[in-house]
């Protein structure tokens, strides 16, 4: 893995790592000179930041006797590849139990944290019940901060790593009578914790509606990339947080509401 500025600022990288991280083949290398996330900054690291492309250079020697040991003693065959789909297995199954459980709890948000993030400095806002309006000029980040609340509320790690990056957000739920947080810092969810991911539709702009449609259409399941993608309660905040067309979506939920009560 060889960590320079790019790769510390990339949410593929940090996946990549994390999985070679658990399958016990995780060699970090630095080619610049850089301060890596945790848990990464707790591992020895290699550095070659200054190599020139020596081949007896000390540094690279020893690196490619690192690699060597790697190669030996990585774990290897299918008890390996089964143990990694095993533990992928009971994290789905984790996250959709959670997620089932939210779809018949009330969930109320209270507040919001946000902390060292790329546009929030500090940021506190006590949600109120019903009605909330966001008064703000152009790029003052009113659209920002509804998609961090979304990437947390929704434990999507891309965007949340995205939006609040290095720094840090909580946010306060009240269910079932007692009050839980959803927690991200030091690029991770807190997991330990964890609520699970709460059904929330997010309607973006209503001025990109083509409002010269007037009729209702089937929309093939090809053209929404996926099945999910109509059901407004799992993936209502998906197009939002993706920035992606939701007119089909709405097409799709509309035609098969109505076909349902004939």
């Amino acid at each position: 893995m060889l960590w320079s500025e790019n790769a510390v600022q990339s949410a593929w990288v940090d996946a990549e790592a994390e999985f070679a991280r658990q399958r016990g083949v995780y060699l970090p290398v630095l080619i610049e000179d850089v301060t890596l996330p945790p848990p990464y900054n707790r591992i020895q690291t290699a550095r070659l930041v200054n190599w020139k492309g020596n081949t007896n250079d000390p540094a690279f020697q020893s690196l490619v006797a690192d690699i060597r040991r790697i190669i030996k003693t990585a774990p290897t065959g299918p008890e390996q590849t089964r143990s990694v789909k095993a533990s992928q297995r009971s994290a789905e199954f984790r996250a959709e139990e959670l997620y089932q459980e939210n779809l018949y709890n009330e969930s109320l948000l209270e507040y919001v944290d946000l902390e060292g993030t790329p546009f929030h400095e500090r940021l506190n806002w006590n949600v109120t019940p019903g009605i909330n309006v966001l008064l703000g000029r152009n790029g003052y980040g009113k659209t920002l901060l509804l998609r961090s609340l979304l990437a947390l509320l929704q434990y999507d790690d891309q965007i949340a790593f995205q939006t609040v990056g290095k720094g840090s957000a909580t946010i306060s739920i009240l269910r079932k009578g007692r009050e839980e947080k959803i927690r991200f810092s030091d690029q991770f969810f807190d997991e330990e914790g964890a609520i699970g991911k709460l059904p929330v539709l997010a309607i973006p702009d209503t001025r990109f509606i083509n409002r010269s449609v007037t009729t209702l259409s089937p929309v093939t399941d090809e053209a929404l990339g996926s099945d999910d993608r109509a059901d407004l309660a799992r993936m209502g905040a998906w197009h939002f947080l993706t920035e992606r067309p939701y007119e089909g979506l709405l097409q799709s939920f509309f035609v098969r509401t109505v076909s349902g009560l004939f």
